[in-house]
């Protein structure tokens, strides 16, 4: 697996600290925002969280299974056209 650059560990401590600090903000205000910006605010927390999620899948999951696979795909041996038209006889 690749080592991590400063800039991507820099940039996930600012997604999510940014996440829960204008969660915090945002439900602590108990009723104070107005009506007329509530489907901004809304908007705004709903985009935050798909960035959160993305930043989760980043460190915790999809990156990792992809650079997996691309290890394994560079260790395995191209299929050969011959091998191919065996292989369909062979699904018949």
């Amino acid at each position: 697996m690749t080592t991590n650059k400063p800039g991507q560990i820099t940039l996930s401590i600012i997604v999510v600290a940014g996440f829960f600090m204008i969660l915090y903000y945002f439900l602590s205000m108990r009723g104070t925002l107005p009506l007329e910006h509530r489907e901004l605010v809304s908007g705004m927390i709903g985009a935050l969280t798909m960035k959160f999620g993305s930043t989760m899948d980043f460190w915790l999951g999809s990156n990792v299974g992809s650079e997996r696979t691309k290890e394994l795909l560079a260790k395995s041996q191209p299929i050969v056209e011959d091998d191919c038209i065996e292989l369909k006889n062979e699904v018949k």
